[in-house]
C-alpha cells in the first residue's frame, strides 16, 4: 500500500498528504504564518504540479493528470446542486472519499474490491445531465484501467486517483469559498 509522507517544514514533523493539507488549510484559513503556502491557489497549484515538493522519502511521485482533478471537481460541483443523497455521483465520491480514510488509516485495500464497488457505481442505474456524460465517460475509462494482475500498477492507479481526489477536494472547497464571498 502506498502512502505519502510529506515533511510539514513548519511544525517539523512528517505527516501523511491529508494531514498536511489539513494543516495548510487550517494555516491559510487563520492567516497562521509562517506556512508552506500564500494562499489557496498556490497549494492547489502545488499539489498537482509538484506533489513531491515537500514528500519524506526519496521515491519519485508523478503528479496526478489533469483531466482526473477536473473530473473530481465537476463531479463536486454537482452534487453540490444535486441534493439527492442517493444520486450516483454523490456515491461515486463517497466510495472515493471512504478509500481515502481506509489509506490513511493504515487499512488494508483490496483493489479488486474496490474496483468492483466503483463499477457497481459506475456501470449501474445512472440517469446524469448531458453535462455529465463526458465526466462520467472519463471516469468509467479511469476506473476500468488498472491490471490488478501487476501490483505496482495497481498501487499506482490508486495513488494517482487519490492525489486527484484531494487536489479536487481542496480546488472545489477553495472554489466554495471564493464564491460565497
Amino acid at each position: 500500500m502506498l502512502s505519502i509522507k510529506l515533511n510539514d517544514l513548519i511544525t517539523g514533523t512528517v505527516v501523511t498528504m491529508d494531514e498536511w493539507i489539513q494543516n495548510e488549510i487550517y494555516r491559510l484559513k487563520n492567516n497562521v504564518k509562517p506556512r508552506h503556502c500564500q494562499n489557496y491557489s498556490e497549494l492547489a497549484d502545488m499539489l498537482q504540479e509538484d506533489p513531491c515538493r515537500f514528500q519524506h522519502n526519496e521515491q519519485a511521485v508523478t503528479p496526478p493528470p489533469a483531466w482526473l482533478c477536473q473530473v473530481f471537481i465537476e463531479l463536486m460541483r454537482y452534487c453540490v446542486q444535486e441534493h439527492s443523497a442517493l444520486h450516483a455521483p454523490r456515491l461515486l465520491l463517497a466510495e472515493f472519499d471512504q478509500l481515502r480514510i481506509d489509506v490513511n488509516l493504515g487499512k488494508p485495500i483490496d483493489l479488486r474490491q474496490v474496483r468492483e464497488r466503483l463499477w457497481s457505481i459506475l456501470f449501474g442505474q445512472v440517469q446524469l445531465t448531458e453535462h455529465l456524460v463526458k465526466v462520467w465517460k472519463l471516469m468509467c475509462e479511469w476506473v476500468t484501467q488498472p491490471s490488478l494482475h501487476n501490483h505496482q500498477l495497481a498501487s499506482r492507479w490508486l495513488d494517482l486517483s487519490l492525489r486527484a481526489y484531494l487536489i479536487a477536494a481542496l480546488t472545489h472547497h477553495r472554489l466554495l469559498t471564493h464564491s460565497v464571498k
